[in-house]
Parts: structure tokens; C-alpha cells; sequence
């Protein structure tokens, strides 16, 4: 493990708590070829545990997305868009998946689903009513870009899952240092406060949770359901933000 003061590349917000941790290479690159051979996907059995607990805690949504349009952005191999559409009786023709991945958006093509095979921030000419992003936004490094392109393409309702309160390595190899862990594609941990703030211009928070360990992740998750503000919000102009260091 590192020493303290290890970390060259990992930044902390001195206000909200907001982690971010600088990769050194072409991030889309990176998901799009190596991060699923650093990372295969979990065991179907507790993948599916995870999905029916999230959807459990969804359940409430179904009386506002009866006859809508569904954007899910990562969708991997479109097991949670098969369980999502089975729960809520939605049909295929109406869910839309979005997958950097050209073999996972191969096989959710496969299940019948619309694909768009390309990184969300390069998607053109997509609407949905709804949009979905689970355990993709620490993935993203222009947070603020994928925030302003969500309200964009949704016309209802987002959806967000991320992970909160993990432990950190340092995201770049490190002279010196011989044992750190694989680069997971994590750039951003959120806050319950950064989560929420990331998004406030265009959204106003539904539903927001903390999951416990185990629940719908490995970790504890961060749950927001956001409803399309009718007019943007007015916000004051932006503070410079101020990092800590973690050097």
C-alpha cells in the first residue's frame, strides 16, 4: 500500500467532499479496450441480487413512466435493461442503450434493444423521457459536460447511482511503488452533497438514498431520482473551487 502522502493524483474538495482522481491516459480508450479485461463483470447470481434490490427500491416509479422513452448510458451487457424492462413492463422498442463497448453493445443488440455503440458525450439526435446512469458518472471525467448533455437529451426524469465512502489508491503508477491495485476507471467518488450539486441547474432531486454495503453494489451507492426543472434554475455564478491535495 502507499505511505501517506502517496497519492500525487488524487484531489479533494475542501468544501463538499468530492474526490477526483486524475488519469494520466485517454480515458474512452481505456473503458473502451482495457477496463473490462482489468474488471470482468460479477457472477450472474449476485448481479441479479443487485439489480432486483435496486429495482425494489425503484418500485415507486412506475406510476410516472407508463408510456415513456428510456436512455440507459453504460449499459453493459444490457442485463439491467432485460431486468428493468421486465419489472415495469416495458418494451424493448422503447429502451435505448448506449455502450462505449463494441462487444457489450453486440450482445445488447443481440437481446433486441436500440444501441448506440459511441461515448455518451459524442451520442447526436438522442431524446428519451427518461435516462438512466448507473454506476457510469465516477467513469466520466468531464463531469460538467455529461451533467449539461443529460439535460439535454432528458425530457422527464434521471436517474443517477454512484459510489460513496471508498477507499482510494493512486489512479497512475507511481514510482517506487509496485503493488497498486489496477486503475478501476473511478475518476470522480461523490458526495451526497456533489451529487446533488452537479445537476441542480436542470434537475430538482425526487428521491435521494444512501444503499449500505452489499445492497445493490459491492460498496455503499449514493441513489438520486431528479425531475426536469420546467424553467433552469438560477444559481449564483460558481465558486472557484479549492482542492486539497492529497500529497
Amino acid at each position: 500500500m502507499l505511505k501517506p502522502g502517496g497519492l500525487p493524483d488524487v484531489y479533494v474538495c475542501n468544501k463538499c467532499r468530492h474526490m477526483y482522481r486524475h488519469f494520466k491516459g485517454d480515458l474512452d480508450q481505456y473503458h473502451a479496450e482495457e477496463y473490462r479485461k482489468n474488471f470482468p463483470t460479477f457472477a450472474l447470481e449476485k448481479r441479479v441480487f443487485h439489480i432486483e434490490n435496486l429495482l425494489d427500491s425503484l418500485q415507486w416509479i412506475q406510476y410516472y413512466i407508463s408510456g415513456r422513452t428510456f436512455l440507459e448510458i453504460g449499459s453493459g451487457d444490457g442485463l439491467f435493461a432485460e431486468k428493468f424492462c421486465e419489472k415495469f413492463k416495458i418494451e424493448k422498442k422503447d429502451y435505448t442503450c448506449c455502450e462505449i463497448n463494441p462487444n457489450l453493445a453486440a450482445e445488447t443488440a443481440e437481446m433486441g434493444f436500440n444501441v448506440v455503440n459511441d461515448s455518451f458525450l459524442a451520442v447526436e439526435n438522442v431524446k428519451a423521457d427518461v435516462v438512466i446512469a448507473l454506476d457510469v458518472l465516477e467513469h466520466v471525467d468531464d463531469v460538467f459536460s455529461f451533467a449539461k448533455k443529460t439535460a439535454d437529451v432528458c425530457n422527464e426524469m434521471l436517474i443517477i447511482q454512484v459510489p460513496v465512502k471508498r477507499d482510494t489508491c493512486n489512479p497512475n503508477p507511481v514510482p517506487g511503488y509496485d503493488d497498486i491495485p489496477p486503475f478501476d476507471g473511478h475518476v470522480h467518488y461523490f458526495s451526497s452533497v456533489s451529487s446533488v450539486k452537479l445537476f441542480e441547474s436542470d434537475f430538482k432531486p425526487q428521491f435521494t438514498n444512501i444503499t449500505e454495503k452489499n445492497d445493490v453494489a459491492n460498496g455503499p451507492e449514493i441513489q438520486l431520482i431528479l425531475k426536469k426543472r420546467l424553467e433552469k434554475k438560477k444559481t449564483a455564478p460558481k465558486h472557484k473551487i479549492r482542492f486539497l491535495d492529497v500529497r
